[in-house]
């Protein structure tokens, strides 16, 4: 191995995929080294360290490759994006729905890492559509912590590849996230079950093209690619090379209805539901006008997400997610850069 060798910033999860994640990383960095690539492993004990040296690997490498599932990718995309290098993906998740929506899923990390190192030397990359993300107040977020602030001393434009989702499915990502057990699809299975009772109708300040509307909704998610939660098509036809992105608003559901659509969503038949709608925009403004609990709904005490279990209005903050991963808050604004990421395929 030499200094002509090339030289790739390495972020890995051994976590990920209920612990398939290790196996994962440790092949990935032995088929690195034997087909002569140079590696800085930018891994830290928590994603903000992770991020931290990343942003300082990437300065002298020629890409970021990670192993993991969608949080990894979605912590790659911001160091690539934000240094202008190719991503690579080696997916180990346990549904990594970025890397199948960028028709790059597979379940052997040696054949992953030899496809992105054979594009790497050959120079051969794709360009991707990103979401960028602005607003929020980013709090739980890595990039909070692990990213540089800009010179005007702002936040960082935010980059998702997935999905953002804002309403009862970011709701029920807080409450899986906050589970160290079931592991994956399950988890999210059941927190699923366990928001429905304590669902909040929301009215949502929306923005699309410029053009603003005011409408109740329990959930409203903003697809480059089709899926998130381990294989949930929330967007079916959504493409990350068309330069927009798909809104998916689902009106206010009573919970026996919505216990009943939700297993479409698998298949992505839930959009013939009438009470889903499908529109492509370039970008979306997404803010909370007010929020209530379900009457009679059964609540399980103060939560600390917004939710108090006495019926009475809380405050109209809602948590939001991209990649499965926490952004901050709303409001925030997503528009589609198009192009705006180059992936090793």
């Amino acid at each position: 191995m030499s200094a002509t060798d090339p030289l790739v910033c390495l972020l890995t999860n051994p976590v990920s995929g209920a612990g398939r994640g290790r196996g994962a990383s440790e092949t990935a960095r032995r088929e690195l080294a034997r087909l002569g690539v140079r590696v800085f492993d930018a891994t830290g004990s928590s994603a903000s360290r992770s991020l931290r040296r990343a942003h300082v690997a990437a300065e002298g490498a020629d890409a970021v490759v990670v192993v993991g599932g969608d949080g990894m990718a979605h912590l790659g995309a911001e160091v690539a994006a934000a240094h202008d290098l190719p991503l690579g993906l080696v997916p180990a998740g346990t549904g990594d729905d970025v890397a199948r929506g960028l028709g790059l899923a597979g379940r052997d990390p040696a054949q992953a890492v030899r496809r992105v190192v054979a594009a790497l030397r050959a120079g051969r990359t794709r360009g991707v559509d990103v979401l960028a993300v602005e607003g929020g107040d980013g709090a739980g977020s890595p990039e909070r912590n692990g990213s540089p602030r800009p010179a005007d001393g702002g936040d960082r434009e935010r980059v998702v590849l997935g999905v953002v989702s804002a309403g009862f499915d970011a709701l029920v990502n807080e409450r899986a996230n906050s589970w160290r057990w079931p592991r994956g699809r399950a988890r999210y299975v059941l927190a699923v079950a366990r928001e429905l009772p304590v669902r909040p109708r929301t009215t949502y300040r929306l923005v699309v093209d410029g053009v603003p509307e005011t409408r109740d909704a329990l959930l409203v998610a903003l697809a480059n690619t089709s899926s998130f939660g381990g294989g949930m098509r929330i967007a079916p036809d959504a493409d990350a090379g068309d330069g927009h992105l798909d809104l998916v608003v689902v009106d206010p559901l009573p919970a026996l209805e919505l216990a009943r659509v939700f297993p479409r969503v698998f298949s992505g038949g839930h959009v013939d539901h009438p009470a889903v709608s499908v529109r492509r925009a370039r970008s979306v403004e997404v803010a909370v006008v007010e929020q209530d609990r379900e009457d009679g709904a059964a609540g399980d005490g103060h939560r600390g997400d917004g939710h108090r279990g006495d019926g009475a209005r809380p405050d109209p903050v809602l948590p939001v997610y991209g990649d499965g991963e926490r952004l901050g808050t709303l409001p925030l604004a997503v528009r589609v850069r198009p192009r705006g990421l180059r992936v090793l395929a």
